[in-house]
């Protein structure tokens, strides 16, 4: 037997046997070859849900004629035009805060945030009316998709009035 032999088996029965090693080591790379599987699955479910969901807003987006962006934390901001016969470039935006489960939209002539209002007041340029009641309706069915094109039909009705 080999001098470093010797002195291996002189440890003492603590010391694992190779086989045990071996199978630790296996089940460990199993491991780790099954996070990696998951982890992959995971980003393209997530990277398909993201090109889904892309397609949505820029069929949304062609079909009203508008923009859809965020603006800041938990804000979005959408434009539109071609709402306004007389004037296919005359801009109608509105701006809504969706930082908690409950939706904020508030009118522009609001000259100051209440205490109650923790974020910047959300704006709707022209004055919008309805909003508040499309912003009630949009907390009720949780469809900000449907609310979007409310919103461009009130703004269509406020065109007419004019």
């Amino acid at each position: 037997m080999r001098p470093w032999m010797r002195k291996l088996n002189s440890i003492g029965p603590w010391l694992p046997h190779w086989s045990e090693v071996s199978d630790c080591y296996a089940r460990v790379m199993t491991h780790r070859f099954t996070r990696l599987l998951e982890k992959e699955r995971e980003e393209n479910l997530l990277r398909s849900r993201g090109q889904e969901v892309h397609y949505k807003l820029r069929a949304c987006e062609d079909m009203l004629h508008g923009v859809i962006e965020g603006i800041a934390d938990d804000q979005i901001l959408v434009r539109f035009t071609h709402i306004d016969p007389s004037d296919l470039d005359r801009e109608f935006s509105f701006v809504i805060d969706v930082s908690n489960k409950t939706y904020k939209g508030r009118d522009s002539c609001r000259l100051a945030p209440t205490a109650a209002d923790a974020s910047p007041v959300p704006t709707s340029t022209p004055f919008l009316p309805t909003l508040p009641i499309l912003v009630d309706e949009l907390n009720r069915t949780r469809d900000l998709y449907n609310f979007i094109k409310q919103v461009w039909g009130a703004f269509y009705e406020l065109t007419k009035q004019q």
